[in-house]
């Protein structure tokens, strides 16, 4: 297989926006040349998968515009709901760490703070292939209630509380369709576990 060479550096189609962009980028694959559209992230998510002392999760209810979209396109999928249920999570800003990214996210979306925070992986990729995003896995422990949420004015958020094992039959049953939130569920299920906390 020959391996495919980039040519030139990507080139920005669209300005920039809640930190999102559009690429063209030219690739050499079998001595053929292709322009390839890349969706670009250029703010490392940060997903947080939040239980309180009495093994409970903290989730958050958002309205997706993605979906929303999708439906209102007319597309032969069956419609779903654009509320989402989910883990809390959101962007790096700018000069802030990982960790500072998640702590701040998990207290904007749902008013918790833990007493323990744990980086299960380096990085979960979304789709490698069209899209630069990745985001970064968090499991945070012994989170207690210190205020009501502080959200960005762009998110329409409704937070919701379940018992761990609860949230694993929505998963099995295919009602959680939101992959972050799969994939960092069991990531944690192991420390979950352990902490005979399932």
């Amino acid at each position: 297989m020959n391996k495919p060479k980039l040519i030139g550096t990507a080139k920005l189609l669209i300005p920039p926006q809640y930190g999102k962009t559009i690429l063209l980028q030219k690739l050499e694959i079998n001595k053929e040349l292709i322009e390839y559209i890349i969706f670009h992230g250029m703010n490392t998510c940060q997903v947080i998968f939040p239980v309180t002392p009495r093994g409970e999760i903290i989730l958050c209810q958002q309205f997706k515009n993605g979906i929303a979209c999708l439906n209102g396109l007319g597309t032969t999928i069956s419609k779903k709901s654009p509320l989402l249920l989910e883990l809390p999570g959101g962007r790096l800003e700018k000069n802030e760490t990982l960790k500072r990214a998640a702590t701040r996210e998990l207290f904007e979306e749902t008013g918790y703070k833990s007493k323990d925070l744990i980086r299960l992986q380096d990085r979960l990729w979304y789709d490698p292939a069209v899209y630069t995003g990745f985001c970064v896995p968090w499991l945070a422990l012994g989170c207690t209630k210190i205020s009501d949420r502080h959200g960005d004015k762009t998110e329409t958020i409704t937070r919701k509380i379940l018992p761990i094992r609860k949230w694993f039959e929505l998963i099995k049953k295919g009602e959680i369709t939101d992959c972050r939130s799969v994939a960092i569920s069991f990531l944690a299920l192991p420390h979950l576990k352990s902490a005979n906390l399932m």
